[in-house]
């Protein structure tokens, strides 16, 4: 039975969260991205990141994006994985991308490629993983 297992690590800035998505299947690293997301502002809906903790997530084909849909956000629902440039592209959701991007003043914080990230982990057809969100320490 193949376990996976998603790990964000993040650091929390004024405009935005940014962080290191891992993938791991049975203790093997199977893919590595980095992450967008709203800053941390209290768990309010729509301006706000998710707050850190273990969540589980699952293949959506029914959602707004259709890529995963993390489950028991407290406080929150409809917290989807999907397709993200900047934050201005989500009201509370997960982005990925293979590659990342600051701003000269670092107040902001580009993902690229972001739909081949998402296209990658599509192509492994895992139904479910478990997502656990843990501090990082001091911005990168």
């Amino acid at each position: 039975m193949n376990l996976y297992h998603a790990l964000i690590t993040r650091s929390d800035h004024e405009n935005f969260t940014s962080g290191q998505f891992q993938l791991w299947r049975n203790a093997v690293l199977v893919f590595e991205c980095f992450s967008l997301e709203l800053p941390w502002l209290d768990n309010e809906i729509n301006v706000s990141c998710i707050p850190y903790g273990e969540y589980t997530c699952v293949a959506d084909n029914t959602g707004r994006h259709r890529f995963f849909k993390v489950l028991n956000v407290p406080g929150r629902s409809g917290i989807e994985f999907h397709v993200l440039n900047t934050v201005s592209g989500t009201e509370g959701c997960i982005g990925l991308g293979t590659g990342c991007d600051f701003s000269l003043d670092r107040s902001v914080y580009t993902l690229i490629d972001s739909d081949d990230a998402l296209g990658y982990l599509k192509l492994l057809t895992i139904k479910e993983f478990k997502l656990t969100i843990q501090y990082a320490g001091l911005p990168f």
